[in-house]
């Protein structure tokens, strides 16, 4: 720095120039005005030109000031880059889980699944979540897709798990669930369940004759089906919700009674 640019130092009185003195290295303030680029003039405070401080240390408190504001604004930029990765991310799983066997890149526009909810219900009940496994589930089974069964038939007994206390037709999804994961005696059990409520359900009695019949229980399977013709007629007047959404299980019932029935003589 030239001559006229030399100041003295406010700590030792010594004449110097730069950022620091050179005799004992207090700071002696900028070369320059931060703000508008003036060059300093002696040792004073404020700048002659616009009156900034001329204090500020590594490229004047403005050039601070901008750095402070442009972290500021790459730090919102990464924490929203950040919250739409997870919201991508969370809407995938999902998609996985009731949508396709497969989650989408994450990034790429994915279709939301399709959730039947009563109006004014913002999201699915654990009841409709458990439903909605549950006709996953059957509707793979009946389609032959193993796989899909085994992937989806664990997720749809946790749902109805955390969906109790059930009525008779959640009650009823479970044991055929359970029969059709081959858990036999968990799926009497809960045919066992429903009979302890209603003893003349048709649902309960044909889970229930299945079951033990599957089991080699044969004795057990002959009293369930004779329950079930016995009372078939009777309980098909019933208004019940499951016997309408499940009607068809009715002469399905009646066929398997009769033919089990007669093998036994």
């Amino acid at each position: 720095m030239s001559q006229k640019h030399r100041v003295p130092c406010p700590e030792c009185g010594k004449s110097a120039s730069g950022n620091f003195c050179q005799h004992c290295g207090a700071d002696l303030g900028v070369a320059s005005c931060p703000e508008c680029g003036a060059p300093a003039t002696g040792a004073r405070r404020f700048c002659n030109e616009c009156g900034a401080s001329m204090r500020a240390r590594g490229g004047g408190g403005g050039s601070s000031r901008r750095r402070s504001r442009a972290a500021a604004k790459g730090s919102d930029v990464s924490w929203w880059v950040a919250g739409s990765a997870m919201a991508v991310l969370a809407t995938a799983l999902a998609w996985n889980v009731l949508g396709n066997q497969s989650a989408p890149p994450v990034g790429a526009a994915v279709p939301q699944p399709v959730v039947p909810v009563s109006p004014g219900i913002a999201q699915a009940t654990p009841r409709q979540t458990a439903d909605q496994l549950f006709n996953r589930v059957m509707t793979a089974s009946d389609n032959g897709d193993a796989a899909t069964v085994e992937q989806f038939l664990p997720l749809a007994l946790s749902a109805y798990e955390a969906a109790r206390p059930l009525d008779m037709d959640g009650l009823f999804h479970v044991a055929l669930l359970q029969r059709t994961g081959d858990e036999l005696e968990a799926s009497l059990a809960t045919a066992q369940e429903m009979l302890q409520i209603e003893p003349t359900h048709i649902l309960g009695l044909n889970v229930a004759a299945q079951a033990a019949a599957a089991m080699g229980r044969d004795d057990e399977a002959e009293a369930y089906y004779r329950e079930v013709l016995d009372n078939l007629d009777t309980e098909m007047a019933r208004p019940l919700f499951e016997y309408q959404t499940h009607s068809r299980y009715f002469e399905v019932t009646r066929q398997e009674a009769l033919a089990f029935l007669s093998e036994r003589g």
